[in-house]
């Protein structure tokens, strides 16, 4: 639990530095169009440093019980690749879900 509030804090500092940042996601997710994303996270790579949980603007990464990043709101994705491109490890990947791309191929 302690990190948790370690990584929400570390979060916050960062958003104060970088003021462009909550913009630049919203451009990305109003630029677009996306709907629905699939985020893997492979546990083999993954360090649990817990970046990708701290700064995901729609909070849609949370921790497992082990640490692991978990997918526990994919649908507040906006396809903004924060966590993907961040990620030190390269565990991250975030692609467009099937469904969602064959639905706006109208």
């Amino acid at each position: 639990m302690a990190s948790h509030s370690l990584h929400q804090e570390w979060g916050q500092r960062v958003r104060r530095l970088l003021p462009s940042f909550d913009a630049s996601i919203q451009r990305s997710a109003d630029g677009n169009g996306a709907t629905m994303k699939k985020i893997d996270v492979y546990k083999g790579w993954c360090k649990k440093c817990g970046i990708c949980v701290a700064f995901c603007p729609k909070k849609v990464l949370t921790a497992d019980k082990d640490g692991f990043p978990v997918a526990a709101h994919s649908e507040s994705c906006t396809g903004c690749r924060w966590c993907e491109f961040h990620c030190p490890d390269f565990a991250v990947v975030v692609t467009p879900d099937k469904h969602s791309t064959e639905d706006n191929d109208d």
